[in-house]
């Protein structure tokens, strides 16, 4: 997905962000969720190759 819109900076505490989430609708909430799910997954499965990133392999 293409967003032509600038890019805006805020910041805000968790509480404010839990607030502004508990307006959106309940398909928003769905598609943020599987937003987070999928950044979260891919954080994870980083911190897990570089764990076990080795330039030498042996059995």
């Amino acid at each position: 997905m293409v967003n032509n819109m600038p890019q805006l900076s805020l910041k805000l505490e968790f509480d404010q962000v839990l607030e502004l989430v508990q307006q959106l609708s309940q398909e928003e909430k769905i598609k943020l969720s599987q937003v987070l799910e999928k950044d979260t997954l891919n954080q994870k499965l980083t911190e897990f190759l570089d764990v076990f990133k080795n330039d030498q392999i042996s059995l």
